[in-house]
């Protein structure tokens, strides 16, 4: 076994021949790769870091808005539907009543006013709709009937007041509100999987 006196004129006999500067070419040349080598490992760490750090918080900000902005739609959506169906009974129980002629032309006022505001709730529904999905088409279907109803009663208007036959309008109440119940569970069970 070499000593260490041995090795170390091993090493300077080495040093000292032109082999010593493809030493010093070879171990400089070394120290860069290891560094490039070192930067590029990092570099790719750094990336896959970001990468996963933006899926995390696209993940968090699906999981909180989403179902947030469901949750609000839907009550927006229930309370239009509910002053919608409000508007046209209020409608139709002014229809009901008999009227003056003196009191006539503020009647039709009222009335022109009501139905403005009855259709402009009902409009105002129609765009929050999806009527690929068949509950959001069946409530869009009962809410165009029931204006239908009540503009065909609205033709038939007397001064004297009339007696309108109101089942078929409560039966196109009852089914939108039992499309709105079948969309508000749909709407749930989306909102409680964090879709």
């Amino acid at each position: 076994m070499p000593t260490e006196l041995e090795l170390l004129q091993k090493i300077a006999e080495n040093t000292a021949s032109n082999s010593s500067m493809h030493i010093a070419l070879v171990a400089g040349g070394s120290a860069v790769a290891g560094a490039l080598a070192s930067a590029l490992l990092s570099y790719f760490g750094i990336v896959r870091t970001i990468r996963a750090q933006t899926l995390i918080e696209r993940q968090k900000l699906h999981a909180t808005v989403v179902p947030t902005e469901r949750l609000r739609w839907l009550q927006d959506l229930r309370a239009k539907v509910a002053a919608f169906y409000a508007q046209i009974e209020m409608q139709l129980s002014h229809l009901e009543r008999p009227v003056s002629a003196i009191q006539a032309a503020k009647y039709q006022e009222t009335l022109d006013t009501l139905s403005m505001e009855v259709m402009s709730q009902c409009y105002a529904i129609f765009p929050m709709l999806d009527t690929a999905k068949e509950d959001q088409s069946k409530l869009r279907s009962a809410l165009d009937s029931s204006l239908t109803f009540a503009r065909a009663r609205f033709a038939e208007k007397t001064n004297e007041g009339m007696r309108i036959d109101i089942a078929p309008f409560a039966k196109l109440k009852a089914e939108a509100f039992g499309a709105l119940e079948e969309i508000g569970r749909k709407a749930w069970k989306k909102v409680q999987a964090l879709e």
